[in-house]
């Protein structure tokens, strides 16, 4: 098995996205896939974003800064990714399925030619 794709959420003040996000991340069931590591990391939050994940979705890493300030989350999410798996970084406030994620680390994993890796990929949605 590869390493799996973690998924790093910096969150704002996003109660009212959080759980919308994290439910389209997970299968049905409310599982989370064995290919995939979720990090939120709420950021000087001072509405119910870090009550809706730890209660919701146990499952889900949530680093809690005091501060609002994106560039520390991102840094404390990275922190916290292990072992040499893709990183996404998503807003809080993107719908994406689990099927767009895969989709858009899959040229990660292709490696068609083992010389030039695809080091980075970008989704467009329309």
């Amino acid at each position: 098995m590869t390493d799996p794709i973690t998924i790093l959420i910096p969150a704002h003040n996003e109660a009212r996205v959080i759980g919308d996000t994290l439910a389209r991340l997970h299968d049905p069931g409310g599982e989370r896939p064995d290919d995939m590591r979720i990090v939120v990391s709420a950021n000087g939050c001072d509405d119910e974003t870090v009550s809706i994940v730890t209660r919701g979705w146990p499952q889900v890493s949530v680093v809690d800064l005091p501060e609002p300030a994106k560039v520390k989350a991102l840094k404390a999410c990275i922190e916290h990714h292990e072992g040499a798996g893709p990183l996404v970084i998503l807003d809080a406030d993107i719908q994406v399925s689990l099927a767009d994620i895969r989709a858009l680390v899959a040229p990660l994993w292709a490696k068609v030619d083992p010389d030039e890796p695809v080091l980075a990929a970008v989704g467009h949605f329309e």
